[in-house]
C-alpha cells in the first residue's frame, strides 16, 4: 500500500513544528489560511491567514513559557481532509493541560486551506487557557486574534 501525499506533509509538519521549525511549517499553510480554534478560551477564534496562524501558535508557547508539547498519535487521509488525533500538554503556574485533541483541515495543493482544532474537555481547555492575562508572543511582535 502507498502512503497518501497529505500523510508524508502531515509527518514533516509535526516533526517541524516540535523542533519549532516555522520555516519549514509556511510552505504547508495557505496565504489564505482559515484556522478554527473550538471553545471560550483567550486562544479559541478564527484566525485568518498565516501571520494570524503563526502568531497563534507563538502566542500559546508564550502564554505556557514554552510547555507545550503536542504529541501526534493517529492520522486519517483522503484527497482533500485529514484529521490528527494528537495528545497537547502544557503547563502554566500550577495548571496543568492534559489534553486529547482532534485537527480537522482541508487541503488543496498540499497546503491547509482551513483546519478546526477540537478537544475532548472542552470546558478544561478553556478553563486552562483563559486565566485572564495576555503575553507577548515571540520576538517582541504582539499575536494578532482575527475574527471573521
Amino acid at each position: 500500500m502507498v502512503a497518501h501525499p497529505h500523510l508524508d506533509l502531515l509527518h514533516r509538519r509535526y516533526r517541524a513544528r516540535s523542533k519549532g521549525d516555522q520555516e519549514a511549517l509556511k510552505g504547508i499553510i495557505a496565504d489564505n489560511v482559515v484556522w478554527h480554534v473550538t471553545g471560550k478560551s483567550q486562544v479559541s477564534g478564527d484566525y485568518r491567514g498565516p501571520e494570524a496562524v503563526f502568531g497563534l501558535f507563538a502566542r500559546m508557547e508564550v502564554l505556557v513559557g514554552g510547555t507545550l508539547s503536542v504529541e501526534d498519535q493517529d492520522f486519517l487521509t483522503s484527497d482533500e481532509r485529514t484529521a490528527v488525533l494528537f495528545k497537547m500538554t502544557a503547563t502554566r503556574g500550577n495548571k496543568t493541560l492534559t489534553a486529547n485533541c482532534c485537527e480537522v483541515a482541508c487541503w488543496h495543493d498540499g497546503q491547509i486551506t482551513e483546519a478546526w482544532v477540537f478537544t475532548s474537555d472542552q470546558y478544561g481547555f478553556d478553563e486552562f487557557w483563559s486565566s485572564g492575562w495576555f503575553s507577548e508572543a515571540a520576538d517582541g511582535v504582539w499575536a494578532r486574534r482575527v475574527k471573521l
